[in-house]
């Protein structure tokens, strides 16, 4: 009876899960605030390991073949499309055939071994799923502008990477807060460092004087920022806007509305179709351990139990 119970929640958790990562794809696309694909491959984690114990554990064909049908087809509540349609029965037969090997590799060991039985057709499921993130991701940008295509860089983390950047100009700038430097602070103190590499005296300098560096410089950076600039502003904004700038205009140019004729959309599903996989093959050993460690503790707590039966195999003598 207990074993009856554990497989019923393991098929209802692992289609819970799974609606949870195709709607925090969903939210990736398309909620600005919720760009971010943390929070999709950690779901996507717990939905390949609730699904590798359901595979393990669950021995009914039909039951496991029902689960990963509805898996794939919780991504239509998002894209409804003849191209997901498509995607999806090449995804279902990768995991039937991945799910397959898996199953049947467990009844040929000798000795159980989860983490042979796992490899065997895991590299299967993960082209299933990338198969069907890449569709959803696909067909859900294809109609979006150049503008929501393209990643921008987060402003609010461009303050290390900015001071890498000054750092490389100048090594001076490691005494100054990088990260709270503005317009006017880095202007200055780029005069101060020319100043003194030039042997001047930095002594005396009037305020006049300091104000008519600032004007020059902040007309400078106006320049490369395309705005008009005050110097009030932070250098890793600035920065970041920069290069948002330029990759909207590199990547994006002449693309004013929908980005069907552009071949954006399909350069960027291709770009997360070859992250994925690797990705995805990277965690999968961290998935195994974890699924042995759980399948450990559910041997222990006797809500599964391992029998030894005696088998007939044919050999060559």
């Amino acid at each position: 009876m207990k074993i009856k119970i554990l497989k019923y929640v393991l098929v209802l958790v692992t289609i819970g899960v799974a609606f949870m990562a195709w709607l925090s794809v969903d939210r990736a696309i398309n909620v600005p605030e919720a760009s971010n694909w943390a929070v999709p491959i950690i779901l996507f984690s717990v939905l390949f390991i609730f699904s590798y114990l359901s595979i393990i554990i669950i021995k009914r064909a039909w039951v496991l073949q029902g689960m990963f049908l509805a898996i794939f087809l919780l991504s239509f509540l998002f894209v409804f499309n003849f191209g997901n349609l498509v995607a999806l029965i090449l995804a279902y037969l990768f995991s039937l055939w991945g799910l397959v090997k898996i199953r049947k590799d467990l009844q040929l060991n000798v000795k159980l071994s989860l983490w042979k039985s796992i490899h065997m057709g895991s590299s299967f499921l993960l082209l299933a799923f990338a198969i069907m993130i890449t569709s959803q991701y696909y067909f859900e940008i294809k109609d979006l502008n150049s503008a929501r295509i393209i990643p921008q860089f987060n402003v609010g983390d461009a303050g290390g990477w900015t001071s890498k950047f000054l750092l490389a100009i100048n090594p001076d700038f490691k005494s100054l807060d990088q990260d709270g430097m503005t317009i006017d602070q880095f202007i200055l103190q780029a005069q101060k460092n020319q100043e003194q590499a030039n042997g001047d005296s930095v002594v005396g300098i009037n305020d006049q004087v300091d104000e008519m560096v600032l004007q020059e410089g902040r007309q400078k950076f106006s320049e490369v920022a395309g705005m008009k600039l005050t110097g009030s502003e932070k250098v890793s904004d600035v920065l970041a806007n920069v290069v948002n700038q330029k990759i909207n205009q590199y990547l994006g140019s002449g693309l004013t509305g929908p980005a069907k004729s552009s071949p954006l959309p399909y350069i960027m599903a291709i770009a997360l179709f070859l992250a994925v996989l690797p990705l995805g093959s990277f965690l999968n050993t961290f998935w195994i351990l974890l699924v042995e460690f759980i399948f450990f503790i559910l041997v222990k707590t006797k809500l599964v139990n391992i029998v030894k039966i005696p088998v007939e195999m044919e050999v060559i003598e």
